[in-house]
């Protein structure tokens, strides 16, 4: 087509890079495409350049020269190389992933590939990507590997999409009691990572269908998920929920007709933002549990019983800064999940949406799950909500926070990785939890 339109590659990961791509061509020509986004990730560089593989350095002999002047006080040569492909069309987003293991030459080897394939060298190869012949490379390559997930997905290896869809049928037309075939699937939605969310129709009526993934409820109280969503009906900011099984945590509700803010800038929306947390922070706490933050991060790692020293270290160093400064703080009726993919801007108001971890907590908790992507947006988010710019004071505060965020998703991402989930639905989950530790790392840094 000669599409010269750039998409601006802003996103934590190389699945928001490559679902960014994705959904901005398929939005723009209205048919099926395919997008990636790739990189390499250097362990004694703490996973440098990752998904910045391709903005180091001006050129892909530049690049490689500086990661091989970096690792030259380095025994460690160990490396992977990463490809996410996501496909879009009618039916929903899907994802392709794989990661090959390998090690980094001490100097350029071969002339074929491009990229890093000449610094590359698999596991179990003597030879770096550009020194195999095309067939070999294509066979081993992180690219080639990701693509042959994709092609059976599109010769009609469906089935397990089918059968979810399928199911999706007919838990709503139970659900809503009505024929089956009077239950259509729009779309399925983005979101959870591990969860299946769908629009679907029912009697010309548009709602939102929630089945848990695998493992999903281990992590949440869906009667006190159910409890708080009851909460915060007089608040008029979530969709009305039509069905919920407090034992599944099946869920169906009232779709809402707008637009995430994962699409949009979130500066143009921040006063309505501001607005629905101060509504919900400001609204009757009683009745609402506390979110137990140690106690939380206990039960996360009951479950992988994986507790590496640096996790234990910061771990340690937030829960005795957590007692001496922060426990015996005010609480308030937080969200907890705040982030960019759990808003709508509807055509009269901004919705919260998904009220899985809803509990007491400071209001800064909120304020720091909005900088899931970028932390930044937190310090933004902040400013506004305080109707001035924060103290560093302030904006510690919101850090101490959005390192036990990190904390505790580490230790989801590492349950999801140890039941095979990361294999099933092509995400990295074992590369995730390494992120999530390294960003605690990060927080503590300040804080110290």
């Amino acid at each position: 087509m000669n599409d010269v339109d750039e998409v601006i590659e802003d996103g934590s990961s190389y699945q928001e890079n490559a679902h960014l791509k994705a959904t901005y061509f398929h939005k723009k020509y209205k048919m099926p495409v395919i997008a990636d986004d790739s990189g390499l990730e250097v362990v004694a560089l703490d996973y440098y350049p990752g998904i910045f593989s391709a903005r180091i350095g001006k050129d892909d002999t530049e690049r490689r020269t500086l990661i091989l002047n970096k690792l030259k006080k380095h025994v460690l040569r160990e490396a992977f190389m990463i490809t996410h492909i996501t496909y879009i069309d009618d039916t929903g987003i899907y994802d392709f992933f794989h990661r090959v293991e390998g090690q980094i030459s001490n100097v350029a080897k071969g002339e074929g590939g491009f990229g890093y394939d000449p610094i590359f060298i698999p596991k179990g190869s003597k030879k770096t990507f550009a020194e195999m012949s095309p067939s070999d490379k294509l066979a081993q390559s992180h690219r080639g590997i990701a693509m042959k997930k994709l092609l059976a997905f599109l010769k009609g290896e469906k089935s397990m999409s089918q059968m979810i869809e399928k199911e999706v049928l007919q838990r709503v037309a139970l659900g809503l009691d009505v024929p089956e075939d009077q239950v259509k699937i729009i779309e399925r939605l983005k979101g959870g990572v591990s969860h299946y969310t769908y629009h679907v129709k029912a009697n010309d009526q548009d709602y939102t269908y929630r089945k848990i993934g695998e493992g999903g409820n281990l992590f949440v109280d869906r009667k006190t998920e159910f409890n708080m969503i009851n909460k915060a009906i007089p608040l008029n900011i979530n969709s009305e929920v039509v069905v919920f099984d407090v034992e599944s945590g099946e869920k169906i509700s009232k779709f809402v007709p707008g637009t995430p803010l994962t699409q949009l800038d979130y500066n143009n929306h921040l006063n309505a933002l501001v607005a629905t947390l101060k509504k919900l922070h400001q609204s009757d706490a009683s009745d609402v549990i506390d979110y137990g933050l140690v106690n939380r991060l206990s039960l996360y790692e009951s479950y992988t019983n994986q507790r590496t020293p640096l996790y234990q270290e910061l771990k340690t160093f937030w829960i005795h800064k957590y007692k001496a400064s922060y426990e015996m703080n005010a609480k308030v009726f937080c969200h907890n999940d705040a982030q960019r993919s759990n808003i709508v801007i509807g055509e009269d108001r901004l919705y919260l949406l998904d009220w899985e971890y809803a509990a007491l907590n400071e209001f800064y908790y909120d304020i720091a799950s909005f900088g899931n992507v970028d932390f930044n947006d937190a310090l933004v988010l902040l400013d506004a909500y305080l109707e001035r710019p924060a103290t560093l004071e302030e904006q510690n505060h919101v850090r101490f926070y959005r390192m036990f965020q990190t904390l505790q998703w580490h230790q989801v991402a590492l349950y999801k990785h140890t039941i095979g989930l990361g294999e099933k639905i092509n995400v990295d989950f074992k590369a995730l939890a390494l992120k999530y530790l390294q960003l605690a790392e990060s927080f503590k840094s300040y804080l110290e």
